[in-house]
């Protein structure tokens, strides 16, 4: 049996995944096709430190988090006795562990203003329609930027949708 499919996703993290459901709201067919044997990207938690305990992978500031004073400030009791285990990675085995870590960024890339709106990923690609008529791009690498807000993923969906014809407004119900 062979099924037929509007629309074909390559990668299944969070960004792709919420451009997806945003065209399947609309009443598209959507193939979301993943390499790795999970989904998320890298939004994804591992076991790395106790068995059993699980941690976000791409995480590089909650051993800052831990001693900020404004934090011990509000959460006292958040001391180190109460802490059983901390991972500490490098950039290099942030990238060895996860591909999308480029260069140990959790952010597709430098945040810097040579790499922000229009010029995300490069210029010429910033509205996540690519040169290729009907391949359009979203996550990490395209604007806003990285980090787990999803409005990469909304904001590939709303030029999808402009394109195909209808608006995110309209399939939101709104």
């Amino acid at each position: 049996m062979s099924e037929t499919h509007d629309i074909v996703v390559a990668g299944a993290g969070h960004n792709s995944l919420l451009a997806a459901a945003y065209l399947a709201k609309a009443g598209f067919r959507c193939l979301v096709l993943e390499a790795q044997d999970h989904i998320g990207g890298d939004t994804a938690t591992e076991e790395m430190s106790l068995p059993g305990f699980r941690h976000d992978s791409c995480s590089t500031a909650h051993n800052l988090i831990q001693s900020s004073p404004t934090l011990r400030a509000y959460a006292p009791n958040l001391t180190d006795d109460k802490i059983l285990s901390s991972v500490v990675k490098s950039p290099p085995d942030l990238e060895r562990s996860n591909g999308h870590n480029w260069h140990g960024s959790c952010h597709g890339g430098d945040m810097s203003p040579e790499q922000m709106g229009d010029r995300r990923p490069v210029p010429g690609w910033a509205q996540h329609r690519m040169p290729i008529p009907g391949l359009y791009q979203t996550g990490a690498t395209t604007h806003p930027g990285g980090s787990v807000s999803g409005a990469p993923g909304r904001n590939a969906a709303a030029v999808m949708l402009a394109d195909l014809g209808t608006s995110i407004e309209e399939v939101v119900g709104g």
